[in-house]
């Protein structure tokens, strides 16, 4: 047999071995990976809401009001008789509170009874940012990220519902936090909210295109989901300042909250 030939004869032997091993080995793996679901990238380029959680929600927000946030909407007692928290059934109660600054919003919650994830945080760690929200556009949607997380080892933490105008609105806390990310993300289907929340224009101002960075733990430091608080009162028209405009810093000066820390970057 000559040279030429015996190099094609091996090559077909080995195509023909490499075909019969991808035979039983390639459709259990495909069969797998199909099956499984994926994470949707776009839920997580807009955060819907920060959940702020703190001990007194009237002293919080007469310092944000302070600050120039006045289109703040007090939802006074919420109750949900029916939740899950660490897989048993509970109820709880909380004041709660939200303002809408540019494309996104903020949730003051003050819990009163009952167990709740928002709860422990407060015994645990005090007032601060305890999640952030993403907003899903479907009941099926939700279920697709809760299956996508467990698969991950990330369980759900808290699960409630509501019946709202427009259907059943549902959320789940993730157990994100415990498991290294450092915050509790939040995954939200509201029937009678779009995907992405309305600006609120007296929450803005000239300073609207400054985001502020709230420094949290975890990979989600540095997070952008404020736009520029406005420094606006309820009902008044902006002021006509003669000279340059006044920085938000100078404002904040006036209205008695001096700066915590002071820093420099290279450009």
């Amino acid at each position: 047999m000559k040279p030429y030939r015996r190099i094609t004869l091996g090559l077909l032997v080995l195509t023909a071995l490499c075909g019969f091993w991808l035979t039983f080995r390639w459709p259990a793996h495909s069969a797998y990976d199909i099956g499984q679901p994926v994470v949707d990238r776009g839920i997580y380029g807009h955060v819907a809401h920060a959940g702020w959680v703190m001990k007194d929600l009237d002293l919080v927000l007469s310092c944000w009001e302070r600050l120039g946030i006045h289109d703040i909407e007090r939802h006074g007692l919420v109750e949900t008789p029916e939740v899950t928290y660490r897989g048993k059934k509970t109820a709880w109660k909380l004041k709660t509170a939200t303002a809408k600054i540019g494309n996104a919003e903020i949730d003051w919650i003050q819990p009163v009874t009952g167990d709740s994830t928002c709860a422990d945080f407060l015994r645990k760690h005090g007032d601060g940012i305890h999640h952030l929200a993403f907003r899903v556009s479907s009941q099926t949607q939700l279920e697709e990220q809760v299956r996508y997380f467990a698969g991950r080892g990330v369980g759900p933490l808290e699960t409630g519902s509501w019946v709202g105008k427009n259907g059943t609105g549902r959320y789940v806390y993730l157990d994100t936090a415990s498991r290294g990310g450092g915050i509790t993300i939040e995954l939200i289907y509201d029937p009678d909210k779009v995907a992405t929340p309305a600006s609120a224009s007296r929450n803005e101002s000239v300073h609207a295109n400054r985001p502020i960075r709230f420094r949290g733990p975890g990979p989600f430091e540095g997070q952008r989901f404020l736009q520029g608080p406005g420094l606006r009162r309820n009902g008044q028209r902006p002021v006509r300042r003669p000279g340059p405009p006044i920085s938000w810093s100078a404002q904040q000066l006036r209205n008695g909250f001096g700066p915590v820390e002071v820093g420099r970057c290279p450009l």
